[in-house]
C-alpha cells in the first residue's frame, strides 16, 4: 500500500504555500481569502506537482505523519515503551504486547487485565516502537 498524505496535512501545506508565495507577489491573495474552489485549484496545480509529489517530500511526509506517538493503551501487538510517573514514583520499561488466541491484547506483564485496549491508568503512557525496516544489510547484522 502507497502512502498518501492525509488531507489535513495537504490542506495545511497549500495554505503555508499559498501565503509564502502571497508574500512575494506570486498570488494575489492569502489563503483564507480564497474561494474553496480556488483553494482546490491551487492544491491541484502548485501543491501537489510541485510539492506534495515530490519524492524526497513525500517520504519526509510519510514518516511525520507515521511517526510513533504517546498514548494512554495500547492498540496493536508489538513493542510498547511504558512510562508512569507520579508523585511518589516514575518508571520506565519495555513489553511486548500480543494478541491472545481470544482476539484481545494481552502483555504477560501484567497477567491480571484481561484487555490492554479497555484499560486505563491515570499516569501511564505507552509509545509504540516500531520494528526496524533493514533495507541495505550487511554480513553483521547492520544496515548500510
Amino acid at each position: 500500500m502507497q502512502y498518501e498524505p492525509s488531507k489535513e496535512l495537504i490542506e495545511q501545506i497549500a495554505s503555508e504555500c499559498c501565503n509564502a508565495m502571497r508574500e512575494r507577489g506570486l498570488v494575489p491573495a492569502d489563503w483564507e481569502i480564497i474561494t474553496k474552489d480556488s483553494q482546490e485549484e491551487f492544491k491541484q496545480i502548485q501543491v501537489l506537482p510541485y510539492v506534495v509529489n515530490l519524492p524526497t517530500i513525500r517520504k519526509a511526509l510519510e514518516l511525520y505523519e507515521n511517526q510513533p506517538k504517546w498514548q494512554d493503551k495500547p492498540d496493536k501487538e508489538g513493542w510498547w515503551w511504558y512510562w508512569q510517573c507520579d508523585e511518589d514514583f516514575c518508571g520506565t520499561d519495555i513489553y511486548y504486547i500480543h494478541e491472545s488466541v481470544t482476539g484481545i491484547l494481552v502483555c504477560d506483564n501484567f497477567p491480571l487485565i484481561d484487555d490492554l485496549r479497555s484499560y486505563s491508568w491515570e499516569d501511564i503512557k505507552w509509545l509504540y516502537i516500531p520494528e526496524p525496516h533493514i533495507t541495505n544489510p550487511t554480513p553483521d547484522g547492520g544496515n548500510l
